[in-house]
């Protein structure tokens, strides 16, 4: 199945939640076969996080459960700050792949490859960005206060949880169209209703996989293996198996935002969100709604102050 046909049957009907892991493996093959370098990047993201995060892990346990003091203590503590650093800096470069990827993703079921606007989503990435170090920087100061700022933390974190699944669960949007944060939050609450299970029942199913393979690699570090190979040829091959995992929750995700954000368009025609042509909502490839490109629009007008 091509991507067109794959558009067409996302903008024709809501489909059923079990539909949607089809439909999503059938995106999947074609990210596989088409875009091979983003599949190599991928895995060596995740290689390395979970590297950094195994090595994090590693020296905790040593800290923790070893009476380690002294220089030795120093040196481990001072090599876990390097590591949880190194961490930081790599997730933040997963969170600009994973917004790009879902972009690619939903451009290549549309038809529209050629809009990817690189500076416009790097800008937007940034401003995501920094509202994540931002974050990072009170839960930072938060734990030079104590058990006040660990309970104030973690008030923060399961804050953070219910606004992501309350009112931000359908962030894609802010990946794939031209929508700002403040606009995404009331676009996403658009887009729950009567939609919320058919996006938290495939992400808990993929999330589980993912975290138990996630910790079975973490797993690896901490144990003694007489056989060095055996231990990097385990972990590379569960690195792949979460490389696949990762690649498929981005196509899956995509999958069911594009097919809600469809079917929203058809139901409320007059949404300050809608496309701008009814007629574009029954299947068009080269579909386009306010969000998706502010330069096709400036040239469309001056094409018609030409004409």
């Amino acid at each position: 199945m091509n991507l067109e046909n794959i558009h067409s049957k996302l903008a024709v009907k809501k489909l059923r939640i079990m539909e949607y892991f089809g439909v999503a493996f059938d995106v999947f093959r074609v990210i596989l076969k088409e875009n091979k370098l983003f599949v190599v990047f991928a895995f060596l993201i995740i290689g390395a996080r979970i590297i950094m995060s195994g090595l994090e892990y590693k020296y905790t346990i040593d800290i923790d459960y070893y009476n380690i003091s002294g220089e030795q203590f120093e040196i481990i503590a001072t090599l876990k700050k390097i590591f949880d650093a190194l961490n930081f800096v790599i997730f933040i470069i997963t969170v600009i792949f994973s917004g790009y990827f879902h972009r690619v993703i939903a451009l290549k079921i549309e038809n529209r490859e050629n809009e990817m606007d690189l500076k416009d989503f790097f800008l937007k990435m940034l401003n995501l960005i920094g509202l994540i170090v931002f974050g990072e920087v009170i839960l930072v100061i938060l734990g030079f206060l104590g058990m006040f700022g660990a309970i104030i933390a973690m008030f923060c974190i399961v804050m953070t949880l219910c606004l992501s699944v309350g009112i931000f669960l359908y962030f894609e949007a802010y990946y794939i169209r031209d929508i700002g944060l403040l606009d995404l939050a009331d676009y996403s609450l658009k887009l729950c209703d009567k939609n919320r299970f058919r996006k938290i029942f495939p992400t808990i199913v993929f999330e589980i996989g993912a975290i138990g393979v996630y910790y079975a690699i973490l797993q690896i570090f901490i144990t003694d293996v007489s056989v060095v190979s055996v231990k990097i040829l385990i972990s590379v091959v569960l690195v792949i198996i979460l490389t696949f995992i990762g690649i498929y929750t981005y196509a899956l995700n995509t999958v069911i935002f594009l097919n809600v954000e469809y079917d929203y368009f058809k139901n409320h025609k007059d949404s300050q969100f809608n496309f701008k042509n009814d007629d574009k909502i029954e299947g068009n490839p080269q579909v386009l709604n306010r969000f998706l490109s502010r330069n096709k629009d400036e040239n469309t007008s001056k094409s018609d102050e030409n004409k």
